[in-house]
């Protein structure tokens, strides 16, 4: 069953994304045989890492700061039961529970061939109000340079065990790039892996986004300085072995991105 990574705290049933805290023991990549699952972060080192908070049910998701007043976040974010305007995006937090302030959302794009059921396109656009703290990250260009076992980087307030509790202070995870191949495997996900996703994580588990991570950044951390790669979107369960973490591929929807903000600067 694919589990959105998206958390609903009104309704436990639906999942949002947290990074686990396990230790992993092996994966396929020769050269990262052990790393501890999340650890506490700070803000300042995750300067575009946003929370989007639902209050009319409870929700949290996480997103990126892109540009003045726009955050790149998940399409499944926003269920069709849920009034997109009536989200905040809080910035510059380290603790979610402190610091940091609150924006108001003026628009929500959603991916118009986002499919809910097999989270294809998904993806999403909000526009702020007004502008927020916090840095902008650029989008990695669709030419990056991407190969298996690359270490890549998720970050959020989700949970940090699969069933847990979600994080107060900002949790970090340190995965590789699992390419498509290895993820569609059919003692994996067995094809569900479509060409705008890709996975990250280990073959054993172990580090993982998980509920309440979903829309947050996957960060790949080049030498011109870290670039944004992927949008947190689903999985089977949290950091379990062969069930990777599955993101938004962005270097397939760059134009998408590009063309939604132009045409709706106003």
């Amino acid at each position: 069953m694919l589990q959105r990574r998206l958390f609903f705290i009104l309704f436990g049933g639906l999942l949002l994304s947290g990074i686990s805290t396990t230790v992993v023991a092996q994966n396929d990549c020769t050269d990262n045989r052990r790393i501890v699952g999340g650890v506490n972060t700070d803000i300042k080192e995750h300067p575009w890492q946003v929370a989007l908070n639902f209050p009319e049910v409870g929700g949290l998701c996480g997103g990126s700061l892109i540009q003045d007043r726009w955050v790149l976040t998940a399409a499944h974010c926003f269920p069709s039961s849920t009034d997109p305007k009536s989200a905040q995006v809080k910035a510059g937090a380290t603790n979610y529970r402190q610091g940091g302030a609150w924006t108001e959302v003026e628009k929500v794009f959603v991916h118009e061939a986002y499919n809910a059921s097999t989270y294809e396109n998904d993806i999403a656009l909000v526009r702020l109000k007004s502008a927020t703290a916090g840095d902008i990250i650029p989008l990695a260009e669709p030419s990056q340079p991407l190969k298996a076992c690359d270490k890549l980087e998720v970050t959020g307030w989700g949970r940090t065990s699969e069933g847990g509790q979600t994080a107060d202070i900002l949790q970090k995870g340190e995965i590789l790039y699992i390419e498509n191949d290895t993820c569609n495997a059919s003692n994996a996900y067995n094809g569900a892996i479509k060409s705008g996703m890709m996975c990250a994580g280990f073959r054993d588990g172990g580090v993982d986004s998980c509920q309440g991570d979903s829309g947050g950044p996957l960060v790949l951390n080049g030498n011109d300085g870290p670039v944004l790669i992927g949008v947190v979107s689903w999985g089977e369960g949290c950091a379990k072995k062969l069930r990777y973490g599955v993101y938004t591929r962005l270097a397939k929807y760059r134009d998408w991105v590009s063309s939604t903000i132009l045409g709706n600067q106003n």
